[in-house]
């Protein structure tokens, strides 16, 4: 479905002309660059190390056999010959299938700009058209306010937390889960 529904398009930002499109395998070298970007700056995502070319190989596959597969939608903005911004909505199965864990990240030098914003929404509006998608998810460490910001800027809402479920430079943290209903169940 990702096939048909994530089409590219382009849009201007601080006079930067970013395009939003698919993933593609000869990405690879972009993406190792920027997730090792965001390990380097210890933003507050799931990988907390380097990680190899191999890795990062082995990711993109799983993710584009993922898109293949109608399992995930993956969009990345791509400037200059770089990766800028990752979104992506995963599907859940089994007693899960009606639901996807949406996840976002940014390159440090493009926060601010307007990019989390027109990811998400275009991702949201991807998962929309997806009728197997009824409530989008994620978690979030509660100390990463921007994260929280763009979040309820867009529509998600805050459903639970989980105490100590984080482990961040040492310390455990609370996580907050939200949720965006898409359709009514």
């Amino acid at each position: 479905m990702c096939l048909k529904l994530c089409k590219s398009k382009e849009i201007i930002l601080n006079g930067k002309k970013i395009l939003i499109r698919r993933p593609k395998y000869s990405d690879l070298k972009s993406f190792l660059e920027y997730i090792n970007s965001l390990v380097k700056e210890d933003a507050m995502i799931n990988v907390n190390r380097k990680v190899t070319l191999k890795e990062e190989s082995e990711w993109l596959k799983k993710t584009l056999a993922s898109i293949i597969k109608n399992k995930s939608h993956d969009l990345v903005g791509y400037y200059d010959g770089e990766i800028i911004g990752y979104v992506g909505v995963t599907k859940q199965e089994f007693r899960l299938s009606h639901t996807a864990r949406f996840g976002i990240t940014i390159k440090r030098n493009y926060r601010n700009i307007g990019l989390a914003t027109a990811l998400s929404k275009t991702m949201i509006d991807i998962a929309k058209k997806d009728s197997q998608i009824k409530i989008l998810y994620l978690d979030v460490i509660n100390k990463n306010k921007a994260a929280m910001k763009l979040y309820k800027k867009i529509g998600f809402k805050k459903v639970a937390l989980l105490s100590n479920i984080a482990l961040y430079n040492g310390k455990y943290l609370d996580t907050f889960v939200m949720d965006y209903p898409l359709r009514k169940i």
